[in-house]
């Protein structure tokens, strides 16, 4: 038991003459701001509580995953833990690959920045970045002190594309520290079917379809048409009637567009609200400009002879909720999830940047990823064996003692044994204050905050 106790102890030696090296790898860790539109464009409240949710259950390092959306202004990415007063090279491109061999368009999107240092001797670098293409994101242009960041209206983000932000090693462009994807998701807009009053829609009835909102830039007419559909809910796939739609600013930032069908015959129908694609090509379905794409909205429509409903029936009443179902395909969703892979167990926690956070060990307590969190929860399995040893040890050496009466020798090496444990206990106890001088005050080592 001796000879254990003295093993852990040299491990605990040689554990703080590995973390007590100088560092200069960067172990960076980042967070996402979103600063969006000043004046909202209105979404639609099914729409709303699908985003929440999405958010929610991509959790990263325990927080909602932040929102980036179509009419998202800038995104700021926060990188941590870096070496400060360093200069790192920023690659704005979805091709990392490019930035690295310093090759083709993305070799103009490689930028340097230098960290700053935050006070504790660790280096942070804010990166503000605005939409520059399906691919590619640019800096953001500075703005007077105290401002945030502002990208220009035509510099907008694309729904269903990833971005990515790569910080690499300006020394040795391989060694890529860290990779930030940003996903858009789609812009909702409000919509309303109508006539939404029981007893209609009724077989006598003209169904009309309001969509109010627009995506930026506001007045681009490609960037804010729809391409709605009606059809059978026995048959979603065979088109009864269609029409496009282009918003038109109806007052200031306020965008609308009107679409009618029938009357229809007495059935359950579907309203299918789709992105208009092909704008001035002819379809190979002869649908010429008027084609779709992704798929907003369905809303269930049930025309009557009598009496009609839209959306849902609600509970305890005769009337219907006329809510929309927002992304029924699941594109943002899926999108989400390939550009945040779920990490593969043991990992108990996503990082943001889809990476794990916190990893599941045979030790009761968690082991975080982070530069700080993992000096502190190894410090802590450490700390606890070592005091658990040396009290086990405490233990033994009484029962040694008790039964040692009458034999010299084995009295003496019990004795030794307790005295050697206990100070061992001791040596545990004052190793935290001296860590807290030397791994704080003097070395800064993350983790060993006071």
């Amino acid at each position: 038991m001796r000879r254990i106790f003295t093993k852990t102890i040299i491990a605990f030696f040689l554990f703080l003459i590995l973390i007590f090296l100088p560092q200069k790898i960067a172990f960076a860790s980042y967070d996402i701001e979103v600063i969006n539109e000043p004046t909202p464009q209105p979404v639609d409240p099914s729409a709303r509580k699908l985003m929440e949710d999405i958010t929610e259950s991509f959790q990263t390092g325990g927080e909602p995953l932040p929102l980036v959306t179509e009419n998202t202004d800038t995104v700021i990415v926060h990188f941590k833990g870096l070496v400060a007063n360093k200069t790192y090279n920023l690659c704005l491109d979805s091709d990392l690959e490019s930035c690295i061999f310093g090759v083709g368009g993305s070799a103009r999107r490689s930028v340097e920045r230098t960290a700053k240092d935050d006070g504790s001797g660790h280096g942070i670098l804010d990166v503000p970045v605005c939409a520059d293409g399906k691919e590619s994101l640019k800096i953001a242009k500075s703005e007077p002190q105290g401002e945030p960041p502002r990208c220009e209206e035509n510099d907008y983000f694309w729904g269903q594309h990833t971005y990515r932000v790569s910080i690499l090693d300006k020394d040795n462009p391989k060694n890529v520290i860290d990779t930030v994807p940003i996903y858009v998701v789609h812009y909702y807009p409000t919509v309303f079917v109508g006539p939404f009053l029981s007893p209609h829609p009724t077989t006598s009835d003209t169904i009309t379809v309001k969509i109010i909102g627009a995506r930026r830039p506001y007045d681009n007419g490609g960037r804010n048409n729809y391409a709605v559909e009606i059809v059978k809910q026995i048959n979603p796939d065979q088109l009864i009637e269609y029409k496009c739609t282009t918003m038109e600013k109806v007052s200031e930032k306020v965008y609308q567009g009107i679409v009618e069908f029938g009357p229809e015959e007495e059935g359950d129908y579907l309203i299918k609200i789709n992105e208009q694609v092909n704008e001035g090509a002819f379809s190979s379905v002869f649908r010429g400009d008027c084609s779709a794409g992704f798929t907003y909205y369905w809303i269930k429509v049930k025309v009557g002879t009598e009496k009609g409903c839209i959306g849902e029936p609600t509970p305890n009443s005769t009337s219907c909720d006329g809510k929309p179902e927002p992304d029924p395909n699941g594109r943002d969703l899926q999108g989400i999830e390939h550009a945040f892979k779920a990490p593969p167990p043991p990992c108990s926690l996503r990082s943001p940047g889809g990476g794990c956070a916190k990893v599941k060990t045979a030790f009761p307590e968690e082991i975080d990823t982070t530069p700080a969190g993992f000096v502190k929860s190894i410090f802590g399995i450490v700390l606890g064996l070592s005091g658990g040893i040396a009290l086990l040890l405490i233990i033994y050496s009484g029962y040694q003692l008790i039964a040692s009466q009458g034999k010299p020798e084995a009295l003496q090496a019990a004795r030794d044994q307790l005295v050697a444990a206990i100070i061992g206990l001791i040596f545990i106890i004052f190793s935290l204050v001296i860590l807290q001088i030397i791994g704080v005050d003097i070395l800064k080592i993350p983790g060993l905050g006071k």
